[in-house]
C-alpha cells in the first residue's frame, strides 16, 4: 500500500502531476479553488479502492496508479489531507465499506446508478464510459480449431448423422429389395451390388436425380419420385445448419449490435454493471471472478463474448493482459464514473470543488488520453 504523503510533499505532488500530464506545471491545477481545503486536516483519510485498470492498478513499486488514482491524489493535494489506501476485491465490497463508514471515500471505476445512490453519495462525474464486448481474435490455426470445435456441437453432429443415415438407409433398402427382384444393377459388382446402390443413393438423396424406371419395386419407384421433388429442399435445410458454422461471422465471432449479444453465449464479471445488464435482459451469462479466469475461459471457447466496461477492456488488450482477443466497436449502456462518499459526508463539497477545477484544467484531456487513449 502507498504511504500517506506529508504536507510538504503535497505541493510537489501538484507540480509532478503537471509533468505527468505532459503540459507545463502552471497549465495544470497549481492553485486550489476557494473552499476546497477540508475542515479536518489532521485525520488520515481512508481511501477505498479496487483493482480496475486503467482507473486503479498497482505500479512497479507496489503502490497505486491509474486515472482515478492520479485524479484523487490531485484532489487530496488541493484539500491538504493525508490518506491511506484500503483495497477491496469487488465494487460491491467497496461500496459496502463506504456505506458503513469503514472508508471515507471510494475511488476506482465506480459507476453511478439509482440503486447505488440509495446506499452512498456520489461526487460530480469525472468520466462517462459504456459497456463493450470482447471477442476471441483467431489466427489461421486457431480458426481451424474453432471450426472443428463448432462441428462437434450436438446440433451439427445430429444434422450430419441424419444425412449419412438417410443415404445409407436408402442404399440398403433399394439394394435389398432390388436384388431379390433380379435387378442386375443392384446385384453385381463390389459388395454384390451394394457399392453401386450406395453411389446411386448419394446422387438421389443429395441432388434428387434418379430414374424411377430403374427400380422394379413399386415402393422404390415412389421413393425416387418423392426424393426427386423434395430431396433437394430437405438436404439444403439440413446442410444449412452445417454450413452456417463455417461462415465468417460464425468463425470470427463478430458482434455488431446488442442484438448479436442476445443470441450469443456471453461472459460477465461476478459483480458490476455488465452483470446487472445481462440479468435485466434475461440472459444467462457465464460469470467469472478474475482476468486470468477470463483468459482461460476464452482459450477454452467457453463463451463467444465478454461484456464489461469498454475502457477497461481496451486497456487490458492494449497492455496484453488479455491475449488473442479484440474489443469490438460496439458501445452501449452509457455509465458515469464518480467517487463515492458516505451519506452526508462533509468531504463532498471540497472534493466536488477540486474535481470541477481539475476537469477545467488544461491537463485533464491529456490525463484521459494517457490511460484511456483515443478511438
Amino acid at each position: 500500500m502507498r504511504h500517506p504523503g506529508s504536507t510538504s510533499r503535497r505541493g510537489l505532488a501538484v507540480f509532478f502531476a503537471g509533468l505527468l500530464l505532459a503540459v507545463p506545471a502552471h497549465a495544470a491545477l497549481t492553485s486550489c479553488p476557494k473552499g476546497a481545503q477540508a475542515e479536518q486536516t489532521t485525520t488520515t483519510l481512508r481511501v477505498g479502492l479496487k483493482y480496475a485498470p486503467p482507473f486503479a492498478m498497482e505500479d512497479e513499486r507496489g503502490g497505486w496508479t491509474g486515472l482515478s488514482i492520479e485524479l484523487w491524489e490531485a484532489v487530496a493535494a488541493c484539500m491538504a489531507v493525508k490518506y491511506r489506501y484500503v483495497e477491496y476485491a469487488t465494487a460491491d465490497e467497496l461500496l459496502d465499506a463506504v456505506n458503513k463508514g469503514e472508508v471515507d471515500v471510494g475511488v476506482s471505476a465506480l459507476s453511478v446508478s439509482s440503486e447505488r445512490e440509495q446506499r452512498v453519495d456520489f461526487t460530480h462525474v469525472f468520466h462517462v464510459g459504456s459497456l463493450g464486448a470482447l471477442v476471441p481474435h483467431r489466427s489461421n490455426d486457431s480458426a481451424t480449431a474453432s471450426i472443428v470445435q463448432r462441428l462437434r456441437k450436438p446440433g451439427v453432429g445430429a444434422a450430419a448423422a441424419a444425412l449419412v443415415a438417410a443415404t445409407l438407409l436408402v442404399a440398403y433398402g433399394c439394394w435389398y429389395l432390388e436384388r431379390r427382384r433380379g435387378n442386375q444393377f443392384f446385384s453385381e459388382g463390389p459388395g454384390s451390388g451394394f457399392y453401386q446402390s450406395l453411389l446411386w443413393s448419394v446422387q438421389l438423396v443429395f441432388s434428387g436425380r434418379g430414374d424411377p424406371f430403374s427400380i422394379k419395386h413399386r415402393g422404390g419407384q415412389l421413393l425416387v419420385l418423392l426424393l426427386t421433388f423434395f430431396g433437394a429442399t430437405i438436404v439444403s435445410s439440413v446442410t444449412a445448419v452445417i454450413t452456417s458454422t463455417l461462415t465468417l461471422e460464425g468463425i470470427d465471432h463478430r458482434v455488431r449490435s446488442v442484438k448479436d449479444l442476445n443470441s450469443r453465449s456471453i461472459g460477465v464479471m461476478t459483480t458490476g454493471r455488465a452483470r446487472e445488464w445481462a440479468l435485466r435482459e434475461h440472459l444467462a451469462p457465464i460469470q467469472v471472478r478474475s482476468w486470468p479466469q477470463v483468459q482461460r475461459r476464452i482459450d477454452e471457447h467457453a463463451f463467444d463474448a465478454l461484456v464489461h466496461d469498454r475502457d477497461i477492456l481496451k486497456f487490458l488488450v492494449k497492455e496484453q493482459v488479455l491475449r488473442n482477443v479484440r474489443v469490438e466497436p460496439l458501445s452501449f449502456n452509457p455509465q458515469a464514473y464518480a467517487f463515492a462518499l458516505p451519506s452526508g459526508s462533509g468531504l463532498r463539497k471540497p472534493v466536488n470543488l477540486s474535481l470541477l477545477a481539475l476537469r477545467d484544467s488544461a491537463g485533464w484531456e491529456v490525463l484521459e488520453n494517457k490511460y484511456l487513449g483515443t478511438e
